[in-house]
């Protein structure tokens, strides 16, 4: 995955088969781009680089007795879409208001479980759809995706589950 970020450089997510450098290099990056058949070359060694394995966690219980479980101790899920920090943001709120409402507790740990076992089902799609390896998939991947990048309640309705609104006690 190719995305051009704020301030031009680009983001380059790739799945790679068998060992990865650690932090990997220009040229490395670079045979990434070429096996992938896109026609473009890194201008400068990357400005940040690293290797990062998915993989999909929740715990089996958000609460025992008085210790509850939130963010990233409580769930972990690949980074696709961004959902981490806020699904920990509303983790928190939402045992932060029932802490001081005095409300069933028990809901915490039952529907934020609930919410962190769906992120891990989203985030296990957006991957699965990142690393499609045949060209025609991405070809279709790519043209669905600018399709509906401009409808805009499609659009809307993407971004409030890519931010992880659409779960969110925030939102409310």
């Amino acid at each position: 995955m190719l995305g051009l970020l704020p301030s031009g450089n680009h983001r380059i997510v790739a799945t790679v088969a068998g060992e990865a450098p650690e932090a990997p290099d220009r040229a490395f990056v670079d045979g990434l781009l070429r096996a992938r058949g896109i026609p473009f070359r890194t201008a400068a060694e990357p400005a940040w680089s690293s290797r990062f394995r998915i993989h999909h966690r929740v715990a089996d219980r958000f609460r025992v007795g008085k210790v509850f479980l939130a963010g990233d101790a409580a769930h972990v899920h690949s980074p696709a879409a961004g959902q981490g920090m806020n699904t920990g943001i509303a983790d928190a709120y939402d045992l932060a208001t029932k802490l001081a409402s005095g409300a069933d507790l028990d809901s915490y740990a039952r529907v934020r479980r609930e919410t962190a076992l769906e992120v891990v089902r989203f985030t296990d799609r957006m991957t699965r759809m990142a690393q499609l390896s045949n060209p025609a998939a991405r070809a279709v991947r790519r043209a669905v995706a600018g399709t509906a990048g401009r409808l805009h309640p499609v659009r809307n309705r993407i971004a409030t589950w890519v931010t992880g609104l659409e779960r969110s006690p925030l939102r409310k």
